[in-house]
């Protein structure tokens, strides 16, 4: 007897391209959509080792085209100074959480390229991080073993 349900939708992995640009692996990514005038697109963001946040444009290519580079880094976003572990984007993708192995937090500008706010209360590395539904609260975990909840000026309102 097959485990397998055959209701459930089939996806197929697809070899598409690839995207080149970190020095480091790559740690975390997210897709999110941005609006340029009248039309919604969508953008990769990614985190890795080489301490940077990149902002890709996604370019489709065709079957037929040999290179099969499927982004182009926009954007290159500096300040940690040790790995970048996870990111998150805000629900309207505007701003990005990122979490690193120097103990902070960092809520990013997407758009302007440039650190908002930092947030510093870890003892240790900061593995992961979340925005709340409402973008209202932020969560963090690490290393130090705590979960912290923060607001969005960087205050730590609760640890765990």
């Amino acid at each position: 007897r097959s485990m397998v349900d055959s209701s459930a939708p089939q996806h197929k992995l697809e070899y598409r391209g690839y995207m080149k640009g970190h020095g480091g692996w790559v740690t975390c990514m997210q897709v999110g959509e941005e609006t340029v005038g009248d039309t919604t697109r969508e953008f990769l963001i990614s985190g890795s080792r080489d301490k940077k946040i990149m902002i890709w444009d996604i370019v489709e290519r065709k079957d037929t085209d040999e290179e099969k580079e499927w982004g182009i880094p926009r954007k290159i976003l500096s300040g940690h100074s040790h790995f970048v572990d996870d990111l998150c984007l805000s629900q309207d993708s505007r701003y990005c959480l990122s979490a690193s192995w120097d103990g902070t937090l960092r809520l990013w500008d997407v758009d302007k390229g440039v650190t908002s706010k930092r947030f510093v209360s870890h003892t240790k590395d900061v593995f992961t991080c979340a925005f709340s539904p409402d973008n209202r609260q932020i969560a963090s975990g690490g290393r130090d073993k705590t979960v912290k909840i923060w607001n969005t000026v960087g205050e730590c309102k609760f640890t765990v």
